[in-house]
């Protein structure tokens, strides 16, 4: 998560750290809502290349893994804005913007790990479709 607020020593050596620094920098300052187009447009490109580094750098799985029900991509760009959004949460929404940013924690580490054992696969991202 302090990859995310601000670029850590090295941290390009780790591509999902730098992922989510930029993803990070994209969401700052902005309110919910729908994004600004080409705010979704790069969002959308860094999301695609978190896709990308996760089909070179891990087996897919085979017969038998399930289905994961979104990208890795989209998971890290949900966890980012997530962050981003509790950081200009009035008082009472920050406790259900936490929650919301511990399951979404803990879903990136349930992928993550269902990947590196190959118990989950990926869907096909479509970069320009909003499906949040």
């Amino acid at each position: 998560m302090a990859a995310i607020r601000q670029p850590q020593e090295g941290q390009q050596d780790s591509p999902l750290a730098w992922f989510g620094y930029r993803l990070g920098v994209l969401y700052e300052g902005r309110d919910e809502g729908p994004l600004p187009v080409e705010v979704h447009r790069t969002a959308d490109e860094v999301i695609s290349e978190v896709n990308g580094w996760i089909a070179r750098t891990v087996d897919r799985g085979v017969g038998g893994a399930t289905m994961a029900p979104m990208s890795m991509g989209e998971l890290l760009s949900r966890l980012v804005r997530a962050l981003k959004l509790s950081d200009s949460l009035p008082m009472d929404r920050i406790h259900p913007a936490f929650q919301r940013l511990a399951q979404l924690a803990e879903a990136y580490d349930d992928l993550a790990s269902g990947l590196r054992g190959g118990r989950f696969d990926l869907p096909d991202y479509l970069p320009g479709i909003d499906w949040s």
